[in-house]
């Protein structure tokens, strides 16, 4: 029994250490001190348990070092790499064969099995995950003093966030700026297992466009009442669970439901604090605004092909552009305010039974409509590159009322000044 509370004492301190202290002597590379753990060289033989921090390592280039990692580590680069089971309750046996330098963990290995990896004389670290980016970029460069050293190492990791952070910041930029919300949440599962406000996932939301209507909330649950009254417009889940959602009544009931808008999304996108991150916030935006795939090889379901349109960054198009004759395409633009047109059409903004081709003033009363609806900035009726990326895009939202009434052969492509 006191060997019991002494191990559970020792985790800890150990996952506070790691997570808040830093290496001790800054001016020499070793040794590194975590906690009660002293690294007096870089390891070269490392067993990973987690697979958040196996991102880690392959961010920051320390790949070849791991010779021994649990199921849940994934990644492609560690294919080959020995599996020692579980994270939380790896073979102990496998482990000891493999004599590591060092093990990193997570809060979910065992104490029984820490005890036997400290009894056996391997150094085991056990992390918790970050919530902030400023603890993202600390972790990072404590796992790279552990692996490189205090001075060089630590740089290499705090780099590693840095790329990780800015990648995420520029995956935001790419979002257009809209005054319409778009509400969004993670399930785990249908129990109410949530991404909530004191998770770093948390921040992929913002780097998706959304906001997570959990963020308010800790302790990584979302009770149905909570979700039920926010009712997002988009609910991310793990795999497997948009069909679990489907046989449920209540679910039914939801917006997200209503407009198809269940997106399944790998948990351990989710959970990974490295590019799997990246990933994650990329596919939340994708679903969020669609056209942002657009001339990727992976532009399946792009509404902007559909239409023939390519979306490119500067593109605009304003009064008088285009022209009413298919053998006047002096500018280039026709074939592009043709698929605007009809666009609009499809989005019931547009009033008249043709589409011409020439952006005229009807195109602009139109089009000012339809940014006024979708949240844009700006009256003048021009379409620019964010009105592009929204009125291409599955959230482009309808006209209440269509402009008029149609059937099925009433809209063409005709000459005149629309």
């Amino acid at each position: 029994m006191v060997k019991k509370i002494a191990a559970i004492c020792l985790i800890a301190c150990l996952l506070f250490s790691f997570a808040a202290c830093s290496a001790v002597d800054s001016q020499k590379e070793y040794p590194v001190t975590i906690a009660h753990s002293v690294i007096t060289q870089s390891p070269q033989s490392v067993i990973t348990l987690s697979d958040s921090i196996a991102d880690m390592l392959i961010a920051c280039g320390y790949q070849s070092k791991i010779k021994g990692r649990s199921d849940a580590c994934t990644q492609s680069v560690l294919e080959s790499v020995q599996s020692v089971g579980s994270k939380s309750d790896p073979d102990a046996n496998s482990v000891i064969q493999i004599a590591p330098d060092i093990i990193l963990a997570d809060d979910t290995l065992s104490a029984e099995k820490l005890s036997i990896f400290e009894d056996a004389g391997i150094t085991v670290l056990r992390m918790v995950p970050a919530q902030t980016r400023e603890e993202l970029t600390s972790m990072y460069q404590k796992i790279g003093a552990v692996m490189g050293g205090n001075i060089t190492g630590a740089t290499v990791g705090e780099n590693a966030a840095n790329g990780i952070l800015t990648s995420l910041d520029d995956n935001a930029r790419r979002i257009p700026e809209v005054s319409v919300v778009n509400t969004a949440c993670y399930l785990f599962n249908i129990d109410g297992s949530a991404v909530t406000g004191d998770m770093f996932a948390n921040e992929l939301f913002q780097d998706a466009g959304a906001i997570n209507i959990a963020s308010d909330l800790t302790g990584g649950t979302l009770d149905f009442a909570t979700l039920s009254q926010q009712d997002p417009k988009y609910i991310f889940c793990a795999e497997g669970m948009k069909e679990q959602l489907a046989q449920n009544d209540d679910y039914k009931e939801l917006t997200a439901y209503k407009r198809g808008k269940i997106v399944e999304i790998p948990a351990s996108l989710i959970t990974r604090q490295g590019s799997s991150a990246l990933e994650a916030a990329k596919l939340m935006a994708e679903a969020i605004y669609p056209s942002l795939r657009c001339g990727q090889t992976s532009a399946e379901g792009c509404v902007a092909d559909k239409y023939g349109i390519t979306l490119q960054e500067g593109l605009t198009f304003t009064l008088g552009d285009g022209s009413d004759d298919p053998d006047d395409n002096e500018d280039g633009k026709r074939g592009s305010i043709l698929a605007i047109q009809q666009r609009l059409d499809d989005l019931d903004y547009w009033p008249l039974d043709e589409i011409t081709g020439y952006f005229g003033e009807t195109t602009e009363i139109v089009v000012r409509e339809f940014k006024e609806n979708n949240g844009l900035d700006g009256t003048d009726g021009t379409v620019d590159e964010q009105t592009l990326l929204v009125l291409f895009s599955d959230s482009a939202i309808q006209r209440e009322t269509p402009a008029r009434e149609k059937d099925e052969a009433s809209t063409q492509t005709a000459t005149g000044t629309a």
